[in-house]
């Protein structure tokens, strides 16, 4: 469920540069701080998480530390819903929750 997650978000979030997109994350036990550089014309996208260090029991951590992708979760984009996040576990909870 967690990659499906990361997946909608990253597909989610909108691309003119694509640092946002570039910046999702996924770790184990605490979130990533690391974010991608400025100043680059074109971001390619995340790379899928590595899931053979995911153990059960333990959080996974989705995390986005581009400064604007809080602008972009408002809805600054026409490219995405405001509240693409809350869309994306709101899906998840639709689709494995009941």
């Amino acid at each position: 469920m967690i990659l499906i997650l990361f997946t909608w978000l990253v597909k989610m979030t909108p691309v003119d540069t694509g640092q946002a997109r570039a910046g999702w994350t996924m770790e184990m036990r605490q979130p990533s701080e690391w974010a991608p550089e400025n100043g680059l014309t074109r971001y390619p996208a995340p790379p899928m998480p590595d899931t053979t260090r995911f153990r059960l029991g333990l959080i996974a951590w989705i995390a986005n530390n581009v400064n604007h992708i809080v602008y972009l979760d408002e809805g600054a984009s026409d490219q995405a819903p405001a509240g693409m996040t809350a869309v994306a576990l709101s899906n998840l909870d639709a689709l494995y929750g009941g």
